[in-house]
């Protein structure tokens, strides 16, 4: 955090515009390409994947992440995804559930799975100055140091 706390008090603004890959890892690009190839797929799940306003919530919390109190803001912007996901399960199990003739108490399991595994990926992928793109304050520039030292 202190490398990107530098940059932060070097630059009042962000220099990039806010913008969202939606659920990053390939999630929404491979739904989308499957919901574009499948119509069957479109029409039954949707041509986005169904927490996106989750992804797309937490990416505008990561693209202006700040260094101060970086870390416990971070760690709620993970948690409010994980919750967001898992609602979002809740809101649409009675429907798939009729569905996929599944119980809606499976279906919520499948969602907090799926939440529980985004939320480690971002609290390891998003550690601010990784070089990654999505990571804790993707707005700002990098702040990783490529040089090496001989």
């Amino acid at each position: 955090m202190e490398r990107l706390a530098k940059i932060q008090d070097d630059a009042l603004y962000p220099e990039l515009p806010f913008s969202s890959d939606g659920c990053s890892g390939g999630l929404s690009a491979g739904w989308k390409t499957l919901a574009e190839q499948l119509p069957a797929f479109a029409e039954e799940l949707g041509e986005t994947v169904p927490w996106e306003e989750c992804c797309v919530a937490h990416d505008r919390l990561y693209w202006a992440g700040r260094a101060d109190d970086g870390y416990q803001r971070r760690l709620s912007a993970d948690r409010e995804l994980r919750n967001c996901v898992k609602s979002v399960g809740r809101r649409d199990s009675p429907a798939l559930s009729l569905l996929y003739d599944i119980s809606t108490e499976r279906i919520e399991e499948i969602f907090s799975l799926a939440a529980e595994a985004m939320y480690a990926a971002v609290r390891v992928g998003g550690v601010p100055c990784s070089g990654l793109p999505w990571r804790w304050g993707y707005a700002w520039p990098q702040c990783i140091d490529f040089d090496v030292e001989d």
